[in-house]
């Protein structure tokens, strides 16, 4: 049953808007490569690129490719939560899914779909000659992705309106530029700032901020999962009665 609720909500994820989105999210930074000059100069470090030969696209790709990957990870989970304004989620209590099966395949989907697009646009940087370490990359894009995502869900889930997980996610993107004195701050200070991989060198500043937001991304998961349980039980109650 439990391979029924993946197939299930990966089926549900899949809808246009989250296709469109996952596209432009690969396009834009392809388009980049192809119609910016060969002589760009980005200043400052760049942890996405660690090529010193790197043309100047590779890091003006950088600058669109992290704040997409950020952008992008939640719609796939938003539309799976679209389930909270009307009664299909009612017809989950007749399945016998648990509940953390539920939760944790929908977050799955949400970051596989997020992981998916992300490693394709970093192999077609290696397809068009920018020799940019993939693997790496991906390590350290995706804590991103997961913090938005499991935030999304969590907030979703106890305010009971996919707008409430919207506003999260938009709210976690504004201040993850690091803004000074908003929750997200320079990884060298508290390490905490979402998007910095491509304002920042490699070091072990940056991935203690990885090592932080994929931590603060499993804490929300889990109290998004109480409260789908929590509310699953309420309603069932409700509808005994």
């Amino acid at each position: 049953m439990s391979g029924g609720a993946w197939a299930a909500e990966a089926r549900r994820s899949a809808g246009p808007i989250t296709i469109l989105l996952s596209v432009a999210a690969l396009g834009l930074p392809i388009a980049i490569r192809l119609l910016a000059g060969p002589h760009i100069l980005m200043s400052g470090a760049d942890a996405l690129v660690a090529v010193p030969s790197a043309s100047g696209q590779a890091h003006l790709d950088t600058h669109f490719l992290e704040p997409f990957v950020a952008v992008t990870a939640s719609v796939p989970l938003l539309i799976l939560e679209t389930d909270l304004g009307d009664r299909s989620r009612e017809l989950l209590l007749a399945c016998p899914v648990k509940s953390e099966i539920l939760a944790f395949s929908r977050i799955t989907v949400a970051l596989a779909w997020a992981a998916f697009w992300l490693a394709l646009d970093l192999l077609s940087n290696r397809v068009m000659g920018v020799p940019l370490p993939a693997w790496r990359d991906g390590a350290l894009l995706l804590p991103e992705a997961a913090f938005v995502i499991a935030g999304t869900f969590a907030v979703a889930e106890w305010g009971r309106d996919v707008a409430a997980g919207a506003a999260f996610a938009f709210a976690a993107l504004l201040l993850g530029y690091g803004i000074p004195q908003l929750p997200f701050a320079h990884p060298a200070a508290t390490h905490l700032e979402l998007i910095d991989a491509r304002e920042n060198a490699l070091t072990a500043a940056l991935w203690a901020n990885r090592l932080v937001l994929v931590s603060l991304a499993v804490g929300l998961a889990f109290l998004g999962t109480v409260g789908l349980k929590h509310h699953r039980r309420k309603g069932h109650h409700v509808r005994g009665h």
